[in-house]
C-alpha cells in the first residue's frame, strides 16, 4: 500500500496516461471517468466570447501604451485572461522549449521514471494532488519543476535527455521570468498604482514550470485532462506546443476555448492577485479538455512573488469605503496555509478574508419592502450579520464578503436603487453645512462624506484650518449667508 500524503505538497505515484493510450484501449478505465465534465460549452464563433489579445508591441511603444494598458486592465477584470501577442525576442527560446518538451514526453517510460516524483515532494514526473487510491484521476501525465531561483533547484528530478534539455529549460524559464516582471508592472499601471509596486516583488520570485501531455482519448467527454480550478499564482503564462485546443476558461457560465495561436502566451491571474488587487481582478476557473484524435502538450509556468516580500491587498488601493478584503501576509506563511490546507475544506483564499461592514442606502417603504431587502443578503455566503434601519433607509450587514457584490445583489434582487452608505455622523466633518456635504435628504445628524465625494465643494474637503476659515465667508461658497 502506498503511503498516504500529508499535505498537498506531494503526490500519490500513478500510471502513465500516455503508455495506456498507446494500447488504444475501446474504453476509458472508471478510475478516469468523470460526471462532471458533461458542461454547456460556448459558441466560439461568438466574437463577444473570445479571450482578449493584448499587443505586447503596444504596451512597449508610448504611442499606444495607455490605450494597451487599458485594455490589459478590462481584460483582467472582466476574464483574468488573455493572449499575449507579439513578444519578438522571446519567440525562439519558446519554440526550442516546446520542441523539447515534446521529445521528453516521446522517451521510453523506463527513461522518463528515473525521475519520477518521490514521496513528499511535488516535483518530477507523474501527476499532481493525487492524494489517495481512491481519486478520479486527470487524462494528462506531467513533469513539474522548481526553476527559479537557482538556488531551489532539484537538479535529480531535471531530465539529462532529450540533449539540451536543461540548459533550454533555464533559458525559457528566465525569458518567462523577464516576461512575468513586466506584465505585472503593466497591471499595476492598470490598476492605478505605480508599476514597482507589483514588479519588485516578482524580479527575485519563485517560478516553477510544469510540462503537460494530454494524450488522445477514445471517450473525451468522459474525461478531464485537468479539473476545473482556480491557479494560485500571481499570474500563470502558459504557451502551447501545437495548434490542438484544449484549454478553457469559465465566463459567464459556460466554458470558453481558448484557441491557440503561435508564438502567444496565454496568461490568466490568480489568487495572489486578486488579494494583491484587493478582489478587483478574480482568478478565473479554468480545466483542460482532451481530444480524440490529437495529444496536446503545454507548458505552463507560474509566478509567485519573492520569499521575502508580503501578500496582501496594494496599500494604494484601501480607502474609505473600500476597505481591505483580505489580510496580509508572508509569503512563506501564505505557501504553509495552502500546501497544509484540507483537500475538501474551507479554500484559501476564503480563510484569508477580512470581516468586512457593508453599509448600503436602500429605501423601504413598507414592511414588505424590508423582508425584500432583508432576503436579498441573508443567504449570501459569508454574511453573519444583517441590521435594517427603515427610516434611515439603511442596510448595514457583517460578513467574509465583497462590498461591491453585496450592492450588486441587492439592487437584482430587489429592483431598488442602492448605493454605498453615503453619510457620516455630522461631528466628523469641519463645515457640514458647505456645498456636496449637507444634505436635507440625510437622516437626522448625518451628512455626506465630502472627503469621499469628488463633487464635494473644496471647503468641504480643505484640510488646512486657515483655509477653511478664510474661505468660509467667500463669494465662491453659496452657503456663506447661513454661515453669516
Amino acid at each position: 500500500m502506498a503511503t498516504v500524503p500529508q499535505n498537498l505538497e506531494w503526490s500519490l505515484p500513478v500510471p502513465s496516461v500516455r503508455e495506456l493510450a498507446i494500447q488504444q484501449p475501446e474504453a476509458v478505465p472508471p478510475r478516469y471517468i468523470r460526471d462532471e465534465v458533461a458542461q454547456p460549452t460556448a459558441n466560439v464563433s461568438d466574437p463577444l466570447l473570445r479571450v482578449p489579445l493584448i499587443d505586447m508591441a503596444n504596451l512597449v511603444d508610448p504611442q499606444y501604451q495607455m490605450m494597451e494598458i487599458h485594455k490589459l486592465h478590462v481584460a483582467c477584470r472582466d476574464w483574468g485572461i488573455f493572449q499575449l501577442i507579439n513578444l519578438g525576442e522571446y519567440d525562439e527560446s519558446m519554440r526550442t522549449m516546446k520542441k523539447k518538451v515534446q521529445d521528453f514526453f516521446n522517451l521510453s517510460l523506463e527513461e522518463k521514471k528515473l525521475y519520477a516524483q518521490k514521496p513528499g515532494s511535488l516535483e518530477g514526473y507523474g501527476q499532481a494532488f493525487v492524494l489517495s487510491e481512491e481519486q478520479k484521476l486527470e487524462w494528462c501525465d506531467m513533469i513539474f519543476l522548481k526553476t527559479l531561483p537557482t538556488h531551489i533547484r532539484k537538479l535529480e528530478f531535471w531530465p539529462e535527455h532529450p540533449p539540451m534539455y536543461r540548459e533550454t529549460l533555464h533559458d525559457y524559464s528566465v525569458a518567462m521570468r523577464k516576461i512575468a516582471v513586466s506584465v505585472m508592472g503593466f497591471i499595476a499601471i492598470g490598476l492605478g498604482l505605480d508599476a514597482k509596486v507589483f514588479s519588485e516583488a516578482f524580479v527575485d520570485g519563485k517560478y516553477d514550470v510544469r510540462m503537460n501531455c494530454y494524450p488522445a482519448c477514445p471517450e473525451p467527454e468522459r474525461v478531464i485532462g485537468i479539473a476545473s480550478h482556480a491557479d494560485n499564482s500571481g499570474i500563470t503564462l502558459l504557451v502551447d506546443c501545437d495548434d490542438t485546443p484544449g484549454l478553457q476558461v469559465l465566463k459567464d457560465g459556460q466554458w470558453v476555448f481558448v484557441e491557440p495561436i503561435a508564438d502567444a502566451i496565454v496568461i490568466n491571474t490568480g489568487n495572489i492577485m486578486e488579494i494583491m488587487s484587493n478582489g478587483i481582478y478574480k482568478g478565473p476557473f479554468h480545466r483542460a479538455v482532451v481530444n480524440k484524435w490529437k495529444e496536446r502538450f503545454s507548458i505552463v509556468t507560474f509566478c509567485y512573488p519573492s520569499t521575502n516580500s508580503c501578500i496582501g491587498p496594494a496599500k494604494e488601493l484601501i480607502k474609505t469605503g473600500c476597505p481591505s478584503l483580505y489580510k496580509t501576509l508572508t509569503v512563506e506563511d501564505y505557501f504553509y496555509r495552502f500546501f497544509n490546507q484540507k483537500f475538501d475544506g474551507v479554500p484559501i483564499l476564503h480563510a484569508l478574508k477580512c470581516h468586512q461592514t457593508v453599509e448600503i442606502k436602500v429605501k423601504m417603504d413598507c414592511e414588505g419592502c424590508e423582508r425584500r431587502v432583508r432576503k436579498s443578503v441573508e443567504g449570501m455566503k459569508g454574511v453573519t450579520q444583517v441590521d435594517i434601519e427603515p427610516k434611515k433607509s439603511k442596510l448595514a450587514l457583517i460578513g467574509y464578503v465583497d462590498p461591491d457584490k453585496v450592492l450588486n445583489r441587492v439592487r437584482h434582487r430587489t429592483g431598488k436603487v442602492a448605493v454605498m452608505w453615503p453619510y457620516v455622523p455630522y461631528g466628523a466633518v469641519d463645515h457640514p453645512y458647505a456645498l456636496g456635504v449637507y444634505d436635507k435628504k440625510a437622516p437626522p445628524g448625518y451628512v455626506r462624506n465630502a472627503l469621499e465625494d469628488p463633487q464635494a465643494a473644496g471647503l468641504a474637503r480643505a484640510s488646512s484650518t486657515e483655509v477653511k476659515y478664510m474661505t468660509a465667508f467667500s463669494d465662491e461658497n453659496p452657503n456663506a449667508c447661513n454661515v453669516m
